[in-house]
């Protein structure tokens, strides 16, 4: 089984946002960036692309999304997710892209 570290050695996981136009993913991407920083003493930092460097990533998206739905097929089952509101679901996995 794979593990994640949010916050390891002073290493902080960054925040991948998928921006699809919803204001609440945007929205919700903030709170959850200072939730984090309340916790750790540091802001994670919110970007759109996966850095290459980076071994743990937080992504938060559409389970309806291109990415989701075409790189991420193999590995992010969203049937239990998938057309509702307010839903998440937490997918480990390695190597994704």
């Amino acid at each position: 089984m794979a593990e994640f570290n949010l916050f390891k050695n002073g290493v902080l996981a960054p925040i991948v946002l998928e921006d699809n136009g919803v204001h609440g993913v945007k929205k919700m991407a903030g709170i959850f960036a200072k939730d984090i920083e309340r916790i750790t003493g540091k802001a994670p930092e919110i970007t759109a692309a996966i850095p290459n460097a980076t071994s743990f990533v937080i992504y938060l998206g559409l389970s309806e999304s291109a990415k989701v739905q075409n790189e991420f097929k193999d590995v992010i089952d969203t049937k239990d997710i998938a057309g509702k509101r307010e839903t998440y679901g937490i997918f480990m996995f390695e190597n994704p892209v």
